[in-house]
């Protein structure tokens, strides 16, 4: 299984393994990956993880999870150049590309295992091209504009009320004084922004007034649904990631309709994901939009406030008993 150090998840899979006894090794993003003999022609994958070699075409089963193999020949390498600054940087771009190539090959063919679950080439989506497909199977998408003029920005907020979230995934910045902020979906005002300004494309989306919000997580053919009640809170009203720790959102299992289940199964096959976090909103007159997904979406949220055996069931498929 492929993951990170502090991944909870991971961690209560892997008591599920030990508990049944079964053999598996775990290799987080943070542990020293080298590489020992790749053969295409011979079927051979051997690493040394943390001073001990395996040849990782003999597991049955690969669970990508999260994370990636730590480059740290790259750096090894690089820093031999010494104070070389032009060389370090065209040295270091070529020796980076390299090691995409070959992880992507070593995660392509674990992949191909049929007890597979996860991907990590597949871990990094376009959210555009999902929404787009996903209309195309039927579901329901927010109304959604990417733009860089004001002008168009005040034309949309004449039609409805915007929000704002990033195109790609959010990201978490480290402060001065030691603290972080993370990008979260947040309102858009009218007076926030000159009509002739011009800015980076950033996207807008049509606020949908919700009844509750939906986090769907999915193994395999299993699908795992549960309602958030926060749009009594102002506070998680338009991100529910905002969360008020003193009055905490109520997060209660819920049943897909059967049709919205069977679109989201078509998209996701016609993305090639076998597992992932869905993000839906149910709005009072109750119709149902798709968000987006996140195929190493949090699995902990969902599992243990509804209840749900989630981690138990990993470990069941891992071991061909699910």
């Amino acid at each position: 299984m492929f993951s990170e150090e502090c991944e909870r998840t991971t961690d209560e899979v892997v008591q599920w393994l030990i508990l049944k006894g079964k053999k598996f090794l775990r290799i987080n993003r943070e542990d020293e990956v080298r590489i020992v003999n790749v053969s295409p022609s011979k079927g051979i994958i051997e690493v040394e993880v943390n001073g001990r070699v395996y040849d990782l075409c003999q597991f049955n089963n690969i669970w990508y999870r999260r994370g990636s193999l730590a480059p740290n020949c790259v750096k090894a390498a690089i820093s031999e150049l010494g104070n070389q600054p032009h060389r370090v940087q065209q040295v270091g771009q070529f020796l980076s590309n390299e090691w995409k190539i070959l992880q992507h090959y070593i995660f392509f063919v674990l992949e191909r295992k049929k007890g597979a679950i996860g991907s990590f080439p597949k871990s990094f989506i376009n959210k555009p091209i999902v929404l787009t497909i996903a209309k195309e199977c039927g579901l329901s998408i927010p109304e959604i504009v990417v733009t860089g003029k004001g002008s168009v920005l005040y034309d949309e907020l004449k039609c409805k009320p915007l929000i704002t979230k990033p195109i790609s995934e959010a990201e978490t910045f480290r402060n001065t004084d030691g603290s972080s902020s993370k990008m979260l979906t947040t309102s858009v005002q009218v007076l926030s922004f000159d009509r002739d300004l011009e800015f980076f494309p950033s996207l807008v989306q049509h606020r949908i007034e919700k009844w509750i919000e939906l986090r769907i997580f999915f193994v395999k053919d299993t699908y795992y649904s549960m309602a958030i009640f926060s749009q009594n809170n102002s506070k998680t009203l338009i991100d529910f990631r905002n969360y008020d720790d003193e009055r905490p959102n109520r997060m209660v299992p819920f049943l897909l309709p059967m049709l919205v289940e069977k679109r989201l199964r078509n998209l996701m096959d016609k993305l090639g994901l076998d597992t992932g976090s869905i993000d839906m909103i149910v709005t009072p007159q109750k119709e149902y939009f798709f968000l987006e997904v996140n195929p190493v979406g949090n699995i902990e949220m969902v599992s243990k406030n509804c209840n749900y055996p989630i981690e138990m069931e990993i470990a069941k498929y891992l071991t061909h008993e699910g």
